[in-house]
């Protein structure tokens, strides 16, 4: 258990570092890259310099995440929907750490194809988080909060998705980005204290 309790550790400090990398990298290409007009795989794309650095990030988020998952499954084993959360919490994991290995530009298809796994994950996992912080006091209310702004911004971010068009869609899935973040060091702490 200590060692699952380091790699959290690890993954709640390697959350800010990898959106200050983000940060750090959106301001070398700002001549070319603009939150506005551009989604998050575009940043990735060869065009841009350091996109090697965001994939290696992006995979190595997906795969610290791992530890949290394995911790969460080893606290609830006995209970199947725990089970199902870990589940798609996996998903979401495996999905994060392939679209580091395949960007955009490497395979648009590819790419799309484990997006959507992505976020059809991220959605089942929303879903069935919802009872939870009606039964566990252990999340707390910045939890929850953090939860709603995730579950708001995604469903604005469908309701506004025109694939060909990402201007109409890049900032509220930046925004999704960032609560996705939020929630990842909240719950992997709260993890981390039980």
């Amino acid at each position: 258990m200590q060692s699952l309790n380091l790699i959290i550790t690890i993954h709640i400090v390697f959350i800010p570092i990898y959106f200050f990398i983000i940060l750090y990298i959106i301001i070398k290409n700002a001549q070319k890259y603009s939150l506005l007009s551009f989604s998050i795989s575009s940043l990735a794309q060869l065009k841009y310099p350091y996109c090697r650095i965001f994939n290696v990030f992006t995979s190595l988020y997906g795969l610290l995440s791992v530890a949290t998952i394995i911790k969460f499954s080893l606290i609830y084993q006995q209970d199947f929907y725990f089970l199902l959360l870990c589940l798609t919490y996996s998903c979401i994991s495996l999905g994060t750490m392939f679209v580091g290995l395949f960007p955009k530009n490497y395979n648009v298809y590819s790419h799309n194809i484990i997006a959507g796994f992505l976020f059809i994950s991220l959605y089942i996992f929303e879903i069935l988080f919802i009872p939870i912080y009606t039964i566990d006091f252990r999340y707390s209310f910045l939890s929850g909060l953090t939860f709603l702004l995730f579950l708001v911004t995604t469903l604005l971010l469908y309701k506004s998705r025109d694939l060909k068009n990402e201007k109409k869609y890049a900032l509220s899935e930046w925004i999704v980005f960032t609560g996705s973040f939020i929630w990842n060091i909240v719950f992997s702490f709260n993890i981390l204290l039980i």
